[in-house]
């Protein structure tokens, strides 16, 4: 097992990259399929980057569209 730092890190370097394959070494415990989890952790990181984005730039929003 990894010390919690360095799981941290490449953890957050994995979700952010959206290269999670790095990653998905580390995450062996449980019975789901570790590219599986961290999906869903790419998703939700590029969920709410996109709606701060929108909320910070309407007018950009406007005029590119959604």
């Amino acid at each position: 097992m990894l010390p919690l730092e360095h799981l941290q890190t490449t953890i957050a370097r994995a979700v952010l990259a959206m290269e999670p394959v790095v990653a998905a070494n580390v995450l062996t415990a449980g019975r789901a399929d570790p590219l599986a989890r961290l999906r869903i952790y790419q998703n939700n990181t590029r969920s709410s980057l996109t709606a701060a984005l929108m909320s910070v730039f309407p007018v950009t929003v406007r005029l590119i569209d959604e």
